[in-house]
């Protein structure tokens, strides 16, 4: 009896780790591979990179999706993380060329010396704030 006395905070730590920890995170793998496996055809779906498409072909192991008009992606199916039910609208989205590095519409038909953030810069490189020049190293 003494050797079951001592095996039992194991047990109960195991099986609190199993009702906490190992069921749950089993459920959900098996939810996704199930929403993975369901994809069709005229689906919406989400990517782990954070890719949104629509499907247009759909094989065992891999998808075609349409990320914009006429832009085609092949992809794992297992890249899937979830099918939208609310499909996103992407068609009023700017251009690429329109977009500036945070995302926000600039002009592009700023003159070739200005930056992305409207400062200017002389001979063709970007100066530093103390006139150096921040893409070489420098020798001390």
């Amino acid at each position: 009896m003494n050797g079951l006395e001592q095996l039992l905070p194991f047990v109960l730590i195991f099986l609190a780790f199993w009702l906490l920890l190992i069921r749950p995170q089993r459920k959900r793998q098996q939810e996704l591979a199930r929403a993975q496996g369901e994809v069709v055809i005229g689906d919406q779906v989400l990517l782990s990179a954070g890719i949104v498409g629509h499907v247009r072909e759909a094989g065992s192991e891999f998808l075609k999706l349409e990320i914009s008009p006429g832009a085609h992606l092949t992809v794992a199916r297992q890249a899937v993380v979830r099918t939208l039910v609310d499909p996103v609208d992407t068609t009023d989205l700017p251009e690429d060329d329109e977009l500036a590095h945070d995302g926000s519409a600039y002009d592009d038909t700023a003159d070739d010396d200005t930056t992305y953030d409207g400062t200017t810069y002389e001979g063709g490189t970007d100066r530093g704030p103390d006139g150096s020049d921040p893409h070489r190293p420098t020798t001390s």
